[in-house]
């Protein structure tokens, strides 16, 4: 038996997990750089005069959203400062993160399996998805999660995440989707929308899968 507080305090866990990157402030900033400042002050300075605090709230936001742990603040803080002499785009900051991070990220995902079974878009689908985002980069500044594509991808991502999300479970394996690093966030939102649990590894090889 399970007790009420224990089922109550659970799904509150479970809700503030899921809408952590929007209970993030800019107090929470703040004490990230404090932390920071704490451990290497002139890193924190640096990173101040780089990106101000609006900024770096939409890096920690976007982080969040993709479930990155905030705990390795210098590696965080480094990668920001460096990629922040290239861009000040949020979602390009947050996956240069990610990469810097990835062997922790991995480590989330695979715990002690040696080798990670994941999905992949098949090469048609990916092939149509690079030509809308190659066609909406032409007429335009693009936001790389909300590039226009064609209604029919869309139902099947609405359709088709779920379903093989469940498929994956039923395998006993992890939600894995591999895709090439300029699809991403796009897929990556989808994914929040219509089916959460997803975790998501890139490539710069398309990979041969079904859809």
């Amino acid at each position: 038996m399970v007790d009420d507080a224990t089922v109550i305090a659970t799904h509150i866990s479970k809700v503030m997990k899921t809408h952590l990157a929007e209970l993030f402030t800019h107090d929470d900033v703040d004490a990230m750089n404090l932390r920071l400042t704490q451990q290497a002050p002139k890193l924190a300075e640096a990173l101040g005069a780089a990106l101000n605090p609006a900024q770096q709230l939409k890096v920690y936001r976007q982080l969040l959203l993709d479930q990155v742990p905030l705990k390795d603040i210098r590696t965080i803080a480094n990668t920001m400062l460096e990629s922040a002499e290239n861009t000040k785009e949020p979602i390009l900051l947050a996956s240069d993160v990610r990469c810097a991070l990835r062997r922790t990220l991995v480590n989330l995902v695979a715990g002690q399996r040696k080798e990670l079974n994941v999905y992949a878009l098949s090469d048609e689908l990916e092939q149509m998805l690079m030509q809308s985002l190659h066609q909406a980069q032409a007429n335009g500044n693009v936001i790389l999660d909300s590039f226009p594509i064609e209604p029919n991808i869309l139902s099947q991502f609405q359709q088709n995440l779920p379903l093989i999300q469940q498929q994956l479970k039923q395998q006993g394996l992890a939600p894995i989707l591999l895709v090439m690093p300029q699809l991403r966030p796009l897929i990556a939102r989808y994914a929040r929308t219509f089916s959460q649990g997803w975790r998501f590894c890139h490539t710069t090889k398309s990979p041969k899968a079904n859809k």
